[in-house]
């Protein structure tokens, strides 16, 4: 459970494959609290797409990030927002799933077939 306290951050980690190990753990995206985000996906530009819910609901939506980290912008859903998947033909067709809906937007970006 989200306690007031806890971290909301999205991190990265520098990967070791053979080892099977991970480290160098850092902040790459703060997230508002109170909030979570459970849906991530990326563009094949690098870019980082995230739902945003279970908060303020002037936050809830998708958030999308430069692979820095930095903030590129926001679409706003009028209720929580658990995932998200790039799809469609030219996989440039974000959908978003709502606490009640089902939200789709086509975007000038592709979907990375793999992170």
């Amino acid at each position: 459970m989200d306690e007031p306290d806890n971290p909301s951050d999205i991190r990265v980690f520098d990967v070791d494959l053979a080892a099977g190990k991970l480290s160098n753990s850092k902040v790459f995206a703060d997230m508002p609290k109170p909030s979570i985000t459970n849906g991530l996906r990326c563009d094949t530009a690098g870019r980082l797409w995230c739902s945003v819910g279970w908060g303020d609901p002037n936050e809830d939506g998708v958030r999308c990030y430069m692979p820095d980290g930095d903030l590129l912008g926001k679409i706003q859903i009028p209720e929580t927002v658990a995932n998200l998947c790039f799809g469609g033909m030219q996989r440039n067709r974000l959908y978003i799933c709502g606490s009640s809906s089902l939200h789709a937007v086509y975007t000038s970006v592709q979907g990375a077939m793999k992170p």
